[in-house]
């Protein structure tokens, strides 16, 4: 399946929040750099499988250069809130080959 620029897929939460499936754009860079930065230590370490102060560059790069056929990055968003909010990503042709949900870190 070929995915163009314009892909876009609403979904509900199992909670019922309502989120938006589109492609990762260059223009997310800041997005994921901050989301990533407000997950807690140990949430990086079960994500990534090794302790990771920070998005690694060559990640943040593999994440938002996609093609949209042999390697695609697709981001949730939320609908309701304005700005919308993150809520993950997963690119299956990056080195994160699962799901990475970007929840906040728990107080």
């Amino acid at each position: 399946m070929r995915f163009t620029g314009d892909y876009s897929s609403t979904h509900r939460l199992a909670d019922g929040t309502p989120v938006r499936l589109r492609l990762l754009r260059r223009a997310d860079r800041e997005k994921l750099v901050a989301a990533f930065d407000r997950l807690s230590p140990e949430s990086r370490y079960r994500r990534f499988f090794t302790a990771m102060p920070r998005l690694p560059e060559k990640l943040l790069r593999s994440l938002l250069d996609i093609d949209g056929w042999n390697h695609v990055a697709i981001g949730a968003e939320t609908v309701t809130t304005d700005p919308p909010r993150q809520r993950g990503w997963a690119s299956p042709a990056s080195s994160v080959s699962r799901t990475t949900p970007l929840s906040p870190r728990r107080p």
